[in-house]
């Protein structure tokens, strides 16, 4: 977060006179105008998300699958077995499947 006027150290005294000067008003140094001063509607954090209902969720997920299975890009496989859990077998597994340069999603 920037600091605004606000926060930004210094005397809260005016800096000159109001008339006399010849020069434009004056009334803060912690002024966004000024070197030193605070900044003028700085950025804030701020959270962006936002809530989707469960339902409104689950139908988007059942829609995502139907696409995909329309389109041919659904793939199922029962009983996956390993001798131990090693990565080398699962890479070997995609390979087997022509998956290995793909994006896959496995739901177990």
């Amino acid at each position: 977060k920037a600091k605004e006027r606000a926060e930004i150290q210094g005397s809260t005294k005016k800096i000159k006179k109001q008339k006399g000067t010849g020069g434009a008003r004056a009334g803060s140094i912690k002024s966004g105008t000024r070197v030193g001063g605070g900044r003028i509607f700085g950025p804030r954090p701020r959270n962006y998300s936002f809530k989707v209902n469960v339902k409104t969720k689950r139908l988007a997920r059942k829609s995502a699958f139907s696409h995909k299975a329309q389109a041919d890009g659904i793939m199922i496989i029962e009983d996956v077995k390993f001798d131990a859990i090693k990565t080398a077998d699962f890479k070997a597994l995609l390979n087997n499947l022509k998956l290995d340069n793909e994006k896959v999603l496995f739901i177990m």
